[in-house]
C-alpha cells in the first residue's frame, strides 16, 4: 500500500544487478549488513540472496535472462535489440510479502515517432509525452502492481524500457 515497501525492492534490484555483473560464476559470498548478513550465490546467471536481518529473513533471486513479453506485461517493439544492462527479473520473498519485478531494456534505430505510434496503437494514449521521452503506465505504482513502458531518445538510438512489478503483501 505504501511506497516504503516498494522502494527497498527497487534499491535491492539495483544492488543485485550490480552484484550479478561483478560476481564470478558459481560464487557464494556472505555480505555483512548493518542488521545481519546476506548470502549471495550465483548459478547459471541467476543470483540468489538469502538474508537474515533484525526483523526477519527472506530471499531474493535475480536473473539477467531477457524477460518475455508475458513477464513484462507489455509488447516488445518488433526488431528491437535486447540490452542486458538494466534488464532482468527479480523475485523476492520475505516478511513484508513477496513480489516479482521484471525489467527489459531494448534498443532500436527506428525514429521516436515511429516507436511511439506503434506503442500508442498497442497501449493507447501515453501518460507522459515530451519531445524526447514518452511513457505509458498501467496499474498503480503505489500498490506495487504496475507496468510501465518508456521510450526515449538515447545517444542516437531509441531506448525502450519496460518494467512490470507485482508485489503481494
Amino acid at each position: 500500500h505504501d511506497m516504503k515497501k516498494v522502494l527497498p525492492a527497487v534499491l535491492l534490484f539495483a544492488l543485485v544487478l550490480s552484484l550479478v555483473v561483478s560476481a564470478g560464476c558459481g560464487d557464494k559470498t556472505t555480505v555483512k549488513t548493518p542488521d545481519g548478513s546476506a548470502t549471495v550465490e550465483e548459478q547459471d546467471g541467476d543470483v540468489t540472496i538469502n538474508y537474515d536481518e533484525g526483523g526477519g529473513s527472506g530471499s531474493v533471486t535475480a536473473s539477467t535472462e531477457a524477460p518475455t513479453e508475458a513477464e513484462l506485461g507489455a509488447p516488445i517493439y518488433p526488431g528491437a535489440e535486447y540490452d542486458e544492462s538494466g534488464s532482468g527479473t527479480l523475485s523476492y520473498n520475505g516478511q513484508d510479502g513477496s513480489g516479482t519485478t521484471a525489467a527489459g531494456t531494448f534498443l532500436t534505430n527506428d525514429s521516436l515517432g515511429k516507436v511511439v505510434d506503434w506503442y500508442t496503437a498497442e497501449l493507447g494514449q501515453p501518460l507522459v509525452s515530451t519531445p524526447d521521452l514518452v511513457q505509458w503506465m498501467s496499474g498503480e505504482v503505489t500498490s506495487g502492481q504496475f507496468t510501465s513502458v518508456q521510450v526515449e531518445d538515447s545517444g542516437g538510438t531509441r531506448k525502450i524500457t519496460i518494467v512490470r512489478s507485482t508485489i503481494k503483501n
